[in-house]
């Protein structure tokens, strides 16, 4: 389904938001990483070309290898 990002909550470094557009998910160009630490809400807003249906979809931070502490 193609899209463009049109806007997103601020990035961290060079993880901007346009780079998952990039399939590549084993690379860092292929990443998007949002400034807010502390689970604070990120979020992206895509444009779809074409009209479909989309769900929401929230990641844990163990799906990212991640650990509170």
């Amino acid at each position: 389904m193609p899209y463009v990002v049109v806007s997103a909550t601020p990035h961290s470094g060079r993880y901007r938001p346009e780079h998952i557009m990039v399939d590549k998910p084993y690379e860092q160009s292929s990443r998007w990483s949002g400034a807010y630490p502390n689970g604070e809400k990120q979020w992206l807003l895509l444009k779809l070309e074409t009209p479909g249906i989309l769900s929401a979809y929230q990641h844990t931070p163990e799906e990212f290898g991640l650990m509170r502490g």
